[in-house]
């Protein structure tokens, strides 16, 4: 049985149907959660109607956004769910927003977290990631968007995580796709990619993945 840590961080993606990719990352328990820095505003992002977030998402405490948010009432909605921050995407530009950096970043337990929207190309030796999006800063975790395409990897000591599209996978056409949750404490990590279900007449191209704090396992294809 997969162990369950205190702390909990929850990555998904939620972003206007015809839009890009985001990530979505959470935390439970923690004395220190951030508070909400935005005010809830009324405009509904699509993507919470299209591809609204699982039960899983129930009780965290911190979003994160992986970019290309390109309405800033879509990290408004997120915040319906928790205090919500975002990584700058590439369709980002022309607005300001202070939940919004190029990078994200946070430390839980002993464990640094980054944020980047495109971190591309992610098989790079890590060393080169840190060097080219990081600042030259180590990673324990690396969490990035931009390509719809789920990804898991653990390498040389470092969790990479793209969650893919909850709503446009694999740059298919408008139809459920992946999120994921990822779990953090003093102990270790873990974390799985989900796949949301199939929408009617439309294949889900996502894989299910899951890493137990040693080894990525991938389990089921789309």
């Amino acid at each position: 049985m997969r162990r369950r840590p205190s702390k909990k961080l929850a990555a998904a993606v939620a972003i206007p149907v015809a839009l890009v990719v985001a990530v979505v990352l959470a935390r439970r328990g923690h004395a220190d959660t951030p508070p909400s820095i935005a005010k809830l505003s009324a405009p509904q992002a699509a993507a919470l109607a299209v591809a609204p977030p699982p039960p899983s998402f129930a009780g965290v405490d911190l979003i994160w956004h992986g970019g290309d948010i390109v309405w800033p009432s879509v990290l408004d909605e997120l915040e319906h769910i928790a205090p919500t921050f975002a990584a700058r995407g590439n369709n980002d530009v022309g607005w300001k927003d202070p939940r919004v950096a190029y990078t994200q970043r946070l430390d839980v337990d002993g464990y640094h977290l980054a944020m980047v929207h495109d971190m591309e190309p992610e098989h790079e030796p890590i060393a080169a990631l840190c060097k080219h999006y990081l600042g030259g800063r180590h990673a324990d975790v690396m969490v990035t968007g931009h390509t719809h395409f789920e990804r898991m990897d653990w390498r040389e000591g470092v969790l990479q995580i793209n969650t893919g599209s909850a709503i446009h996978p694999h740059l298919y056409s408008t139809r459920l796709g992946t999120v994921g949750i990822l779990e953090v404490d003093s102990s270790g990590i873990c974390a799985e990619i989900i796949r949301l279900g199939e929408s009617e007449g439309l294949r889900n191209p996502g894989i299910a993945h899951t890493f137990d704090g040693n080894r990525v396992h991938r389990l089921t294809d789309g």
